[in-house]
Order: C-alpha cells, then structure tokens, then sequence
C-alpha cells in the first residue's frame, strides 16, 4: 500500500494515496509501457510507483521542462481507485502541466520497464546536453526521440546505407477493418519504380549490465523513417571479455558448419543456447539478446 505523502516543497506536484474529490481530467500512468523488456530485480512496477511519488523525481522533471510551481498546483499523482497504478490528475486550468507531464511520466515508465534503472533516468534528467551543441546531426535526432539519453554517455556504433531495388518488394502492410460487422483485410505491397537508396546510423549506450543499441533509419528524403531499439549484454562490448566470446563464436560457427546448420531457420537461437552453456562453464553469466528482447522474433 502506498502511504499518503504530504510534501511542503512549493514546487512538487500534489501527492496523494487515493484520487482526488474534485478534477478535470484524469489518465493512467500506464504500467504497461516498456513491458516487451526482460524482467529484472530493479523494473518491478511496484519500485516504478515508489519512484513516480518521489518529490525528488518530480522536481527534476519540472525543473527540466520549465514548469512552475504555479504549474504543478494545477495537477496531482495519486493511487488508481483500486489500488493498483497510479493516475495523473488536472485539478484545475490551465492544462499547461498536465499537458507537459503526461508524457514525459509516461516516457519514464517505458523506459524503466525496458530495463533502464533509477539512476540512469534520474542522469538523463539532470545532464541535458543543448542540441546546439551536438555536432552529430543524427544524434541530435536520438536526441530528440530519446530525450532520457545522457547523450554525453552515447557512443556512436557505425553508419551505412541500404537500397531497395527498383520492382523489388520493400516493404508490405496489412490493415484489418470492421466492416458491417465482419473483418475485412486489405494488403498494400511496396515495389519502387526507382532504386531507394535508405541511410542508417547507430549509437550504444550501457545501463549497469545491459547496452542499448539504437539503429536510426532514415527515408530517401532524409526524413527519420523508425528508430530500431536492441537490448544487448554488456558483457558483448566489453574488451576484457572478446577473446573468450570470440574463441567461443569460432568454435560453434565451426560446429554448425560441419553439421550443416549454419544459416538455417531458427539456428541462431541454438547458438546462443550453446554459447551461453559454454561461458557459464568459464565461470562467465551472459544473455542472449532472445532473454533481454523477449517480444522479438529472432530466426
């Protein structure tokens, strides 16, 4: 259960341990964002809402978009009816606050849920780094789309570009309506008339024990196209560890190539099942990017 919390700071949001008499607008601080992360001894929703009622975080958010304590008097945090979450409450205009922290609380609990701690968020809150100075148009962009990222921590990965040829498939989309009480679906195949030629960057960065690699993928007008976020284990970009992890690789590739499984469909999760095996017998704990990205698909 979470207590009543009564701060007398003027410039914390209302607190409260069950939801107002009297608002304008409520919404829920989804628990459910970020959910497609590993579950880790840090993320459990519960710590999440601890953390959601502390003045400290909140202040660090106000300070960071420029709200008022004026503006955080028109809004409170409070435990859902029912006990479970927390919601969001306007308790009166204007919508200035409610408007500016809605996202970003909903941003911090995605992103804590995908595996970031406490202490990485509350960093990415407090070095903000001024897109002016960013020299790297792309990790200006990260920036943007990221805004948690302590992007002084932000290590650039590679770039490259890709091309989709002229009457090859790109891309196909499926979109399934209700029509008249039926569903109906309709498929939309992309073949370009022109080659396309598409422009990727990535950037790392490490929280505790798991590296975040971000691969920017850019349109044919240089417009963002989608950000593909991975969860990898650390130990992955660690110096100390790649000669073991590589003498590990070479001996599996070489297995799977005298069995003739290499490449085949599905045989990348048998190597991971064999290579995190093998580096537990060295005394080493590793991941594969299967246990840290449980919603992907990996073939």
């Amino acid at each position: 259960m979470i207590l009543l919390l009564l701060f007398s700071s003027p410039v914390s949001a209302q607190i409260y341990s069950s939801p107002p008499e009297k608002f304008i607008i409520a919404t829920d601080l989804d628990m459910l964002g970020g959910m497609d992360g590993p579950k880790l001894s840090h993320n459990h929703p519960e710590q999440i809402y601890t953390e959601l009622l502390d003045e400290n975080l909140i202040s660090r958010i106000a300070k960071r978009t420029g709200l008022t304590k004026a503006d955080l008097a028109t809004i409170a945090i409070a435990q859902r009816a029912g006990g479970h979450g927390l919601e969001l409450y306007q308790l009166r205009r204007p919508d200035k606050a409610f408007k500016v922290l809605e996202p970003q609380l909903r941003n911090y609990v995605s992103a804590r849920r995908s595996g970031h701690t406490k202490e990485f968020m509350l960093a990415g809150l407090t070095n903000i780094t001024s897109l002016l100075l960013i020299s790297d148009p792309d990790m200006r962009v990260l920036s943007v789309q990221k805004p948690f990222l302590p992007i002084s921590q932000v290590v650039e990965v590679g770039s490259g570009t890709s091309t989709n040829s002229a009457g090859e498939v790109a891309s196909m989309s499926t979109t399934t309506t209700i029509v008249n009480g039926r569903f109906q679906t309709s498929s939309v195949t992309n073949r370009p008339k022109a080659d396309q030629i598409h422009r990727w960057s990535s950037y790392r960065i490490t929280d505790g024990d798991i590296t975040w690699v971000y691969t920017l993928n850019f349109k044919p007008n240089a417009e963002l196209q989608h950000i593909q976020e991975e969860r990898r284990d650390a130990k992955d970009f660690d110096p100390k560890f790649q000669k073991t992890f590589k003498e590990v690789d070479d001996e599996l590739i070489a297995q799977m190539k005298k069995e003739g499984t290499y490449g085949r469909l599905g045989s990348i999760r048998w190597f991971w099942d064999r290579k995190k095996t093998q580096l537990e017998g060295k005394g080493i704990q590793w991941r594969s990017p299967q246990e840290l990205n449980p919603q992907t698909r990996y073939d």
